[in-house]
């Protein structure tokens, strides 16, 4: 076992960096599919449509979202996706983004910003991912600005609840 080895080991213990390449591969490959895009950019188009200011990305993926967000409401986002895997397909799409977009590897439930940092938050199809949804939604509202708001969109079927659409006022 190499030390490159080891590090990456250990990387996949921390929640907020974990390494899944052949999922990242598969979802990908899964998301060009016509049907596939048929059923979730009109999702990804509302819940990125919906943002404005300095946003939150929560789960960005590889990336998907960042073609739909609106320059003209859009300052900047700043996408956060725990797995190292999808982040590299994500850095790959930062470029044809109308609006600047910074990646960062960390967890939802562990978010790396100050309290009322931003003006909106976006998150589609990551809760059913996410080891601790509640917390996940309580570290949005920390960071989201007072008064400012949260969009998620998710379709999932998992033994515990998960919203399809909540708002965070």
């Amino acid at each position: 076992m190499t030390n490159e080895h080891k590090t990456t080991a250990r990387k996949r213990k921390r929640p907020s960096q974990i390494f899944h390449p052949g999922f990242a591969a598969f979802y990908e490959w899964f998301a060009r599919l016509g049907q596939q895009r048929r059923l979730i950019d009109p999702l990804r188009e509302v819940s990125a449509g919906q943002a404005y200011g300095i946003v939150l990305e929560v789960g960005a993926g590889n990336g998907l979202n960042f073609s739909w967000y609106d320059p003209q409401r859009v300052k900047r986002v700043e996408a956060v996706e725990p797995d190292s895997a999808m982040l590299a397909y994500a850095h790959e799409r930062v470029s044809q983004a109308a609006v600047p977009i910074t990646l960062t590897q960390a967890s939802v439930e562990a978010l790396p910003w100050a309290d009322a940092t931003f003006d909106s938050a976006v998150a589609t199809l990551v809760f059913c991912s996410v080891s601790d949804p509640v917390q996940g939604l309580r570290e949005i509202k920390r960071v989201l600005k007072p008064g400012e708001r949260s969009s998620c969109s998710n379709m999932c079927a998992r033994r515990r609840p998960c919203s399809h659409r909540c708002k965070m006022r």
